[in-house]
């Protein structure tokens, strides 16, 4: 798991982000504008936070959450990203189809 933060000013953001929330795994930042082309946000579109992103081993965004959607309002969170988690390893670790 790694936690990014869209910010124009990561430098001030990241640190005090990681110490209000005690994050215990890598956070970096990234670009605003990269982040709204990565979640294909519509122009204008402000989605409320934290947006968790499951990408795959090929680079896709395979699924994605916004902080307003039911399953992050309604403390069904942990088993949604632990079942979405296991759907992509089990894509991964799937035998390769015979080619006919």
């Amino acid at each position: 798991m790694i936690g990014a933060i869209a910010d124009d000013h990561p430098n001030v953001t990241v640190p005090s982000f990681v110490a209000r929330y005690q994050i215990n795994f890598p956070v970096g930042f990234v670009n605003p504008d990269s982040i709204r082309r990565l979640a294909a946000l519509p122009e204008g579109m402000r989605p409320y936070v934290p947006l968790i992103m499951f990408v795959d081993a090929k680079g896709m965004v395979r699924q994605q959450y916004y902080g307003n959607d039911l399953v992050m309002v309604n403390g069904k969170m942990e088993g949604t990203i632990r079942d979405t988690l296991g759907q992509l390893l089990n894509d991964r670790l799937a035998p390769a189809k015979k080619k006919k």
